[in-house]
């Protein structure tokens, strides 16, 4: 059973989408350019896709898990830790 209800979990990712409102568009941008590098390789592609990929746990734990989902769930600094060692 989860701690809180799903209207307060639509409400965090209500605020959390609003708090990050411009950055938004740049996820599909490093998406794609990760889509394309592994589609059409070249030397330091790989660099470069492990480091967005880095940077996006990094996103997850800090930006999501640490500074906002630990409002409603008292284990989301696990998760934060847990993210970053995988970043």
């Amino acid at each position: 059973m989860l701690p809180y209800s799903g209207e307060v979990l639509c409400a965090l990712y209500g605020k959390y989408n609003q708090g990050i409102w411009p950055i938004q568009i740049l996820f599909p941008v490093l998406a794609g350019m990760s889509l394309a590098l592994t589609l059409y390789p070249w030397r330091q592609a790989g660099r470069v896709v492990g480091t967005i990929l880095a940077l996006a746990w990094l996103w997850a734990a800090i930006g999501f898990h640490w500074q906002h989902f630990s409002w409603i769930n008292f284990s989301a600094g696990i998760y934060a830790g847990l993210f970053a060692m995988q970043a």
